[in-house]
């Protein structure tokens, strides 16, 4: 692939910034914190690849981010966010569909990242909580609901270089 990357990344515990990073070392490109975005975007940086944790379903930084697409429409934007609950099918789609709602969608891609409690703002812990007991309250959760259930009651890492291979077959295509 010969389109020069900037990878721009808002992380709050740690595990965006991790798979900035990976990302980065695998595709031979700069990375930096979002607020940290150059202004103007230097003219041989063709894609964007934005990344943020998952925080309510919202991805981290992404009004930034909008802002971005619209003030550079010639660049290509890719998405990948991170969070707490394992990946599936069903959770990336939603997950587009709440951050993306309009046509067209760009690419996006989820990495489970982990839970950080020790990090995670007072907000995010009252959120977390809330979201904990409203799923203890369900009369008959889910399969996955009772195993996401269960990882939320500790701090845990399941990042891993490996869940970065659809994005980086991605890119390669580009």
């Amino acid at each position: 692939m010969s389109k020069e990357i900037l990878i721009l990344y808002c992380s709050r515990t740690g595990f965006t910034q991790r798979y900035a990073q990976w990302l980065a070392e695998a595709l031979d490109a700069e990375v930096l914190p979002l607020k940290n975005c150059p202004n103007p975007l230097p003219n041989t940086v063709q894609i964007l690849l934005c990344g943020g944790g998952i925080y309510g379903s919202e991805l981290a930084g992404l009004k930034k981010y909008r802002k971005l697409q619209k003030k550079y429409p010639d660049k290509e934007f890719l998405f990948f966010a991170t969070g707490a609950s394992p990946q599936s099918p069903i959770l990336q789609e939603r997950l587009l569909q709440y951050n993306f709602k309009t046509a067209p969608q760009p690419p996006f891609f989820y990495l489970q990242g982990g839970l950080n409690l020790e990090e995670l703002a007072p907000s995010h812990k009252t959120m977390l909580n809330l979201y904990k007991s409203m799923m203890k309250r369900r009369r008959e959760p889910s399969e996955e609901e009772t195993r996401i259930l269960a990882l939320l009651d500790h701090s845990f890492d399941a990042s891993s270089q490996e869940q970065l291979l659809p994005l980086l077959v991605y890119l390669k295509q580009l």
